[in-house]
């Protein structure tokens, strides 16, 4: 699940947080505000979505690169994991992104409803927090083992330990 607190504003001091529920309930989160400021993992995720970018024509591009990953290519749509995400704003969001833009989006969504999604969601403002059920991830590594699996299966080879 993926939760992202976009205040509306041009400063960088948005927040996301990021986390995997695991089969036993347990949740791993990591936030953008901890020490590791910006640096990924081999674990890390490709998220897929398009909500709160701008300008409008960045949005447009996030949009497209999604219906590519959804409608194009066959192998492609097999990656990634339409989960949703959850969002919480500050304020309303803009207009610039949500159903009249071509861009499904649920909510403001009430503390049950918040709840049924994501029982682990904690929002310090539940006042405006809304659902995107067209975003989604994709995990790289998985990814990665995928796409050598399907090359490895009509003919590529690949050759290690060459300079």
């Amino acid at each position: 699940f993926s939760k992202k607190y976009n205040d509306n504003d041009d400063d960088d001091d948005d927040k996301s947080f990021a986390g995997l529920e695991t089969t036993d309930g347990s949740s791993n989160l990591c936030d953008d505000d901890d020490d590791t400021n910006g640096a990924t993992t081999p674990a890390s995720w490709a998220w897929l979505n398009a909500n709160g970018k701008s300008p409008t024509s960045y949005q447009r591009l996030n949009q497209l690169g999604m219906h590519y990953w959804k409608h194009c290519d066959s192998l492609i749509q097999k990656l990634p994991v339409w989960n949703g995400a959850l969002v919480g704003y500050s304020k309303k969001p803009s207009r610039s992104f949500g159903p009249k833009a071509g861009y499904p989006m649920e909510g403001p969504l009430s503390l049950q409803q918040i709840e049924e999604l994501d029982r682990h969601a904690q929002f310090a403002n539940t006042d405006h927090v809304y659902y995107f059920p067209s975003e989604g991830y994709v995990d790289p590594m998985k990814a990665v083992q995928t796409l050598r699996k399907e090359a490895q299966e009509k003919g590529v080879q690949f050759v290690f330990d060459t300079e």
